[in-house]
C-alpha cells in the first residue's frame, strides 16, 4: 500500500474534492478495502461536493470497482450504532 500518491493529490485538487472525502478514501486504503488503481478520474467526478454530501457515498462509489469495498463496513457500523445510541429523550 502506497501512503501517497502524487498523482492522486493532483487530481483530488483539480476536482476539488473534499477533506472529508479524502478522509474516508484514505480509510479505505488504508484498510485495505480499496488499491490506489481503484482511484479514478470517473470516481472522484462523482464524489465532488461538500462533506455533508459526498463522504457518505464514497464506500458506495468504490464498491463499482472493489469488491473489498462494501456498505458492511467496520466504520459504518460504528457510524450506525453511534447514530442509533444519539436518541434524545
Amino acid at each position: 500500500m502506497q501512503a501517497h500518491c502524487p498523482t492522486i493529490q493532483r487530481l483530488m485538487e483539480e476536482k476539488g474534492i473534499s477533506r472529508g472525502v479524502r478522509y474516508q478514501i484514505a480509510r479505505l486504503l488504508s484498510l485495505e478495502e480499496i488499491r490506489s488503481k481503484d482511484i479514478t478520474s470517473d470516481i472522484l467526478e462523482e464524489l465532488r461536493g461538500c462533506n455533508k454530501d459526498a463522504a457518505p457515498r464514497v464506500t458506495q462509489a468504490f464498491s463499482k470497482t472493489s469488491p473489498n469495498a462494501n456498505d458492511n463496513s467496520v466504520f459504518d457500523q460504528a457510524f450506525a450504532q453511534e447514530k442509533a445510541a444519539n436518541v434524545r429523550f
